[in-house]
């Protein structure tokens, strides 16, 4: 069961790497679009956090 599902995130991570490497070969990167990029990751990165401690904090 744990490695299936190992296989399972090693392959989302894959894809998601070459889906972002491919990125800027598919859409011209302007500066702005760069920030918006920059701006969603960070919000998603942030909300991830929040969504894991929050377990944690009702345990508390």
């Amino acid at each position: 069961m744990t490695g299936s599902l190992l296989a399972v995130y090693c392959i989302l991570i894959i894809a998601g790497s070459v889906t972002g490497g491919w990125l800027p070969a598919l859409m011209r990167m302007t500066h702005l679009r760069t920030q918006l990029l920059m701006s969603f990751v960070a919000g998603l990165m942030l909300g991830i956090a929040m969504l894991h401690m929050l377990p944690h904090a009702f345990h508390l």
